[in-house]
């Protein structure tokens, strides 16, 4: 880190990618990785930590510590994490948070902190305008990700009509063009529903009487 002077933001994307790259080889667990993540965000608060991108990235990797932590069952310290990427000012860290709550059976909680926070960044969002910032056409963005995530679990909750739920999962298909996941949903969605209307429908019994 200290070499490259991280003076140039090419210099600290092509870091980053590496760093990222190299800890998707490694187990996934909370002890084989939490020391790598602990190591780089020390290493780039001793070199600048003053920058912004570097903040940014220090925030993220707290948010990647919280992850691992709330799937290794190690909530307070995955909630700890999430305070220290919201000091970095961690753009989704809402998004880890909304996590964590669903994963304490807090539910309702969980749809609150997603809903709030979507809701302003998407009010200006038109579908079907593919050169909207908001889109993402290379792979589903973070954006897009927390938009499926919100119309699940409104749908698991209660909390949508049938129409308000298809609207929510095609603004995520619309965020995403390209990517399948709101679409299979929507269809699985679709399919609960006919299967719903089929169990309420009664049966006719044949007429005996008729041939």
């Amino acid at each position: 880190i200290h070499q490259l002077g991280l003076g140039g933001g090419q210099h600290l994307d092509a870091l980053v990618k590496s760093f990222r790259d190299r800890l998707a080889t490694t187990s996934p667990s909370f002890r084989a990785r939490e020391p790598i993540l602990n190591t780089r965000r020390i290493g780039f608060r001793l070199t600048s930590p003053a920058e912004h991108a570097v903040k940014a990235e220090v925030g993220e990797l707290w948010l990647e510590t919280s992850k691992i932590a709330r799937k290794a069952g190690h909530f307070q310290t995955a909630y700890s994490a999430i305070l220290q990427a919201r000091d970095c000012h961690a753009e989704w860290a809402f998004l880890q948070s909304a996590k964590l709550l669903k994963s304490n059976g807090q539910a309702y909680k969980a749809v609150q902190e997603l809903d709030h926070r979507l809701v302003p960044i998407l009010a200006h969002f038109k579908e079907g305008t593919t050169d909207d910032p908001l889109v993402s056409l290379d792979k589903p963005s973070p954006l897009a990700k927390a938009s499926l995530r919100r119309a699940r679990w409104m749908l698991e909750a209660g909390r949508v009509e049938q129409n308000e739920a298809v609207k929510l999962f095609l603004e995520s298909s619309a965020l995403a063009p390209n990517w399948e996941s709101p679409s299979y949903e929507l269809g699985h969605f679709y399919d609960s529903v006919a299967d719903s209307l089929e169990k309420k429908t009664p049966k006719t019994r044949p007429n005996k009487y008729t041939k």
